[in-house]
């Protein structure tokens, strides 16, 4: 059998296998849901089947590692030369012959060096890594050098799309209603009908909103009179509401023909999103111009880092000004969600799929859940009546998933706040096509030290297309009481 077709062979066992674990963590949720804790049975099956994972991996490993060696000797034989190699941007830099130039002729500085994406290698969101495990990105390595770095993680959610521009416009999506209309007339706190501008679209036993904002409220429609525009609720408004507050509903009613069309509503706001740069730098010694290795792990384990840990701040809590990108969490259109809003005896395990279930109300498939160290242990340390822990064998670990979504843990969210949403719909991450790094003795004494000032910069842009899409969490109070 030829190495192909045995990794697709491979291939095709790893994602039966995956079907499998995905059957079992439902029967695990469910179980967890009915009963408070997972049984012995699915809780070894689950094990099992994640050993098999392991197992499946090594062996895809093993022949994907094999296959890329024939295919470079084939690249070889045939255009005379080796296929390109990734290389980090430390490794860009040390080899740059302006590096070399610098330090041979002792000079001042180096040209800014081009490095593309700072941040390239990333793994997909849910794809397994080798040790079979379900990973987002792989640890920051180089050479034999491990960092003892966090993961990295927010990026690898988004769209990322290189750019050349130094802006883009964009459309910021919210408030989509399959049927819309406005009240053609003032309602009062008892009235049970209202009146619209057009009736048509809505239907008999449809639920509707009406009002906008913390003040809207949701009634029954128990029956139409499309030639008044009259519409009959379910029980009194409860609130008095102005002329021309907006009425919509979620199901759109067919239209005779010759009859006044409905409307639906979106509200589409043209913003201009400009490059930002996040820029760090660091002090070292000029003779690290001449140790290739030992710069290559400067830049890429400390300065790459520091880039990465300034994105992922930005991404999550930047402000939008002049300086900061756009985060998800400060954005005035997102969805929130506060765990004591949630029914008695709710754990945070529950407020994270009460939360998932308002991106899905906004018509939305949840793609991943991001939350702090310390709210994950709380999660993981969690025990049924029996005191047994109802999330993890202790001594198998257990997949980073809630509700079939993955779990970002990351240090990068405060503790006490999560965030789910559907990332990729929601978000565009624009890499500026060129990123810098630099070398210069021309800061403060540097030049009579024999210091060399190394500047890595990015330059990007973060666009919320659909706020409405992201659910931000916070873990403020159990509930004691509620729906």
């Amino acid at each position: 059998m030829e190495l192909k077709e045995m990794l697709a062979k491979f291939e095709g066992a790893l994602e039966k296998t995956g079907g499998e674990l995905k059957q079992a963590l439902d029967a695990q949720n469910a179980e967890m849901k009915e009963f408070g804790e997972t049984t012995k049975e699915t809780a070894s099956k689950i094990a099992r089947i994640e050993q098999d994972l392991d197992d499946q991996m090594e062996n895809i490993k093993s022949l994907r590692e094999r296959l890329d060696g024939f295919e470079k000797q084939d690249a070889r034989g045939r255009f005379g030369e080796g296929v390109e190699e990734f290389k980090s941007a430390g490794e860009i830099f040390a080899n740059h012959e302006t590096v070399a130039e610098m330090y041979a002729k002792n000079g001042h500085s180096t040209i800014p060096v081009a490095v593309k994406n700072l941040f390239a290698r990333r793994k997909e969101i849910g794809s397994f890594a080798v040790d079979g495990t379900t990973r987002l990105v792989e640890p920051l390595r180089s050479g034999d050098i491990v960092a003892p770095t966090r993961r990295l993680r927010i990026r690898d959610l988004l769209r990322v799309i290189p750019t050349d521009r130094d802006s883009v416009q964009y459309i910021v999506e919210s408030g989509f209603s399959p049927v819309f209309a406005k009240l053609a007339s003032a309602g009062e706190a008892a009235d049970t009908t209202i009146t619209v501008d057009n009736a048509r679209g809505f239907t008999k036993d449809q639920t509707i909103s009406i009002g906008s904002g913390a003040n809207a409220i949701t009634r029954k429609v128990t029956s139409i009179n499309y030639g008044t525009n009259v519409l009959t609720l379910d029980s009194a408004l409860g609130d008095a509401f102005a002329e021309g507050q907006p009425v919509g509903g979620q199901f759109l009613g067919a239209t005779p023909d010759r009859m006044l069309k409905p409307m639906a509503d979106l509200t589409l706001d043209l913003k201009t999103e400009a490059v930002k740069t996040i820029a760090a730098w660091l002090p070292a010694p000029k003779q690290i111009l001449a140790d290739m290795p030992r710069l290559r792990r400067f830049i890429d384990d400390r300065l790459m880092y520091a880039l990465a840990i300034s994105e992922e701040q930005h991404l999550l809590y930047g402000d939008g000004s002049d300086a900061m990108l756009q985060g998800i969490l400060t954005h005035a259109l997102r969805q929130t969600y506060a765990w004591s809003e949630g029914a008695a005896d709710d754990t945070k395990v529950d407020a994270i799929r009460r939360a998932a279930t308002r991106v899905s109300l906004a018509d939305y498939d949840p793609e991943a859940v991001v939350m702090h160290p310390l709210d994950w242990e709380d999660i993981e340390l969690l025990k049924g009546s029996d005191k047994h822990y109802i999330w993890v064998s202790v001594t198998d670990g257990g997949v980073e998933r809630l509700w079939r979504m993955p779990v970002v843990v990351t240090r990068a969210i405060n503790q006490g706040q999560a965030l789910t949403g559907a990332f990729s719909m929601a978000s565009v991450l624009y890499d500026r096509e060129q990123a810098f790094v630099q070398a210069a003795e021309q800061h403060e004494d540097f030049f009579v030290r024999n210091m060399v000032a190394i500047l890595a910069e990015q330059r990007l842009m973060h666009t919320i297309e659909r706020p409405e899409a992201y659910v931000d969490i916070e873990f403020d109070n159990a509930p004691t009481a509620g729906s």
